[in-house]
């Protein structure tokens, strides 16, 4: 199992489960911020890394070690230097991100878009809320792939 990020459990029995890992590539504070704040609102603890740019999230996933690849990437896909779909490329490229979960969270509703996401392997593809409460609620949508 080194070096092998596909299970979201380590190979000892802890009673208290550590925080999730969480890689969000959002250039809107504000999202990044409704969004931690929604899998908090849903009771689920996060370790979130939050990056600003396309650029940096492919050179950050590029330096990432096996053992630190998060639970649960969540990207934008309008994102400054690069756009997530490229983000998404790029962990879908690399071995030991393979079987981890990546989700789309985007403004846009274009079907091109979103069929690009798929043949690249996203597993799913969700448009961001315009509503505060329906934001929040996204964190019960998230926290279920956290919880699997």
């Amino acid at each position: 199992m080194d070096g092998d990020c596909r299970s979201p459990f380590s190979m000892t029995n802890v009673a208290t489960p550590s925080p999730r890992r969480l890689l969000l590539v959002e250039d809107t504070k504000t999202d990044a911020y409704l969004l931690r704040r929604a899998l908090e609102e849903s009771g689920i603890a996060v370790d979130a890394r939050v990056i600003e740019d396309g650029e940096k999230a492919l050179a950050y996933i590029d330096d990432l070690a096996p053992e630190e690849c998060p639970h649960l990437v969540v990207i934008d896909l309008n994102i400054p230097r690069y756009d997530g779909l490229e983000v998404l490329k790029r962990c879908r490229s690399k071995p030991y991100l393979a079987g981890v979960i990546v989700v789309i969270l985007t403004s846009s509703e274009s079907l091109r878009d979103r069929k690009r996401a798929e043949r690249l392997g996203v597993t799913a593809f969700l448009i961001k809320p315009m509503e505060l409460h329906e934001f929040l609620a996204l964190g019960n949508t998230l926290g279920k792939f956290l919880k699997a």
